[in-house]
């Protein structure tokens, strides 16, 4: 089925943008000697505001598929994946230190993996109650091969840099990508 596939690709790019945020940002906020530094946000904020903006953003986004876009799951993960990638671009431009990052680390955290609850949705949606479970572990397999691939080639990229400020644009490419190939996922 060409939309499982499609599905696929379209969670592998949201999950790699995740993962970038959960493992590259403290990297970028705090710096590799984070245990010796003064760093001028507390450490606690950043492992706060990424996963219960995260949390939040999954159970949002599954309310607002099905109440706001009655059940086209599709829309409400690209409005997510849109509104991700546009805070991923402004968190490039914030300073690191100022508490308007840790409010846009939030959003970016809501935005990026608030799609996740939809896509296990579609998988009853798309491919029918007899086939949703290996609908699931499709989608499931391609989300984590992307995270897999896409964190030591971010990895790369900040060596090559010299700079963990491309994370964002990264992330913002990853979640726009996402968004493209949800479009093609509606029912």
């Amino acid at each position: 089925n060409w939309k499982l596939y499609i599905a696929g690709f379209a969670i592998g790019f949201q999950n790699a943008a995740r993962y970038a945020l959960v493992v590259w940002v403290p990297v970028h906020f705090l710096g590799l000697d984070w245990k010796t530094s003064s760093a001028v946000i507390d450490p606690k904020w950043i492992t706060v505001a990424l996963p219960i903006g995260m949390a939040l953003g999954a159970l949002s986004n599954s309310w607002i598929s099905d109440v706001v876009f009655q059940g086209r799951r599709y829309l409400a993960i690209v409005s997510y994946m849109v509104l991700a990638s546009a805070t991923a671009i402004i968190m490039m431009f914030v300073p690191h230190g100022s508490m308007l990052a840790i409010g846009l680390l939030f959003l970016c955290g809501f935005f990026v993996f608030g799609p996740a609850s939809s896509f296990w949705a579609l998988c009853p949606d798309l491919f029918g109650r007899r086939v949703a479970g290996t609908a699931t572990g499709v989608l499931n397999t391609a989300s984590y091969i992307f995270a897999g691939i896409g964190e030591p080639v971010i990895g790369h990229m900040i060596d090559v840099t010299g700079s963990t400020t491309i994370i964002f644009p990264t992330v913002a490419g990853l979640c726009a990508a996402s968004a493209v190939l949800s479009l093609l996922i509606k029912r």
